[in-house]
């Protein structure tokens, strides 16, 4: 008896289940770490409350506030945050990117997160003007309060056309 014919034995008797329409297009949920949360949480109270860094540069890291201790920093240049949502700037105007990106983070900060992650694009179409929003992009974060440090993300994440953002939102307590 070949294969084909012993598996349709096996499945004599057996009926296909009806779709139920009500479960068809459920939206998955990602599950939150929340262990990794808190421990984002708990680093950055731990950081903000020494203040005690030099606010030197490590390799990788392309802004940093002085307050950031060299742990914190570490994590953030290696990707080990964990990215609570992303920013994609792809498509859009100089203007338009400026405006979504600052009430974007503004937004992100007002609702606790900690780690962002803005794709900026690598600029390979730019020609000779070069990458226009990741200059923009680094330009409009160095100026904002709600940063505190800012990294090129690992290849993974985007590599060079995107960014880690730490954010200042340790005054949201979701432990």
């Amino acid at each position: 008896m070949s294969d084909k014919e012993e598996f349709l034995r096996a499945m004599r008797g057996v009926k296909r289940l009806k779709k139920d329409p009500k479960y068809a297009f459920k939206k998955k949920v990602r599950p939150k770490p929340i262990n990794l949360i808190k421990d984002n949480i708990e680093i950055i109270k731990e950081t903000l409350a020494a203040n005690n860094s030099s606010g030197q540069l490590s390799e990788g890291v392309t802004f940093t506030r002085k307050k950031i201790k060299k742990l914190l920093l570490k994590r953030l240049t290696e990707g080990q945050l964990n990215v609570e949502t992303s920013i994609d700037l792809h498509g859009l105007t100089q203007i338009k990117a400026r405006h979504f990106l600052k009430e974007t983070i503004k937004s992100c900060k007002q609702k606790g997160l900690l780690c962002v992650r803005v794709i900026h694009g690598k600029g390979i179409r730019s020609g000779m003007y070069g990458p226009v929003l990741k200059e923009l992009t680094y330009q409009i974060l160095s100026e904002m309060d709600e940063v505190l440090a800012f990294s090129t993300a690992k290849d993974f994440d985007g590599g060079s056309g995107a960014v880690y953002v730490l954010l200042n939102s340790v005054s949201i307590d979701r432990q």
